[in-house]
């Protein structure tokens, strides 16, 4: 694993357009789930699991498979 992975990085202006999109896509399915799924344990979960997944996506969108980071260079 690279020693910089887990210093800052700033991503790049692709990088912080993928971001974007990707932000209002996750707000958009947070409103179907508040709007759809009653509140207690599993529009709870569903909240959970989805913030798991847009941090995992962000992730992947500025770092590598190894935990490197992908530089605003590259």
């Amino acid at each position: 694993m690279d020693s910089k992975t887990f210093a800052y990085h700033p991503g790049n202006n692709e990088q912080k357009d993928r971001l974007a999109d990707l932000q209002i896509a996750l707000n958009d399915m947070l409103e179907v789930i508040i709007d759809t799924v009653p509140e207690g344990r599993y529009q709870q979960l569903a909240i959970d699991d989805l913030e798991r997944a847009g941090a995992m996506a962000a992730k992947g969108i500025f770092k590598y498979d190894d935990g490197s980071a992908r530089r605003a260079e590259e």
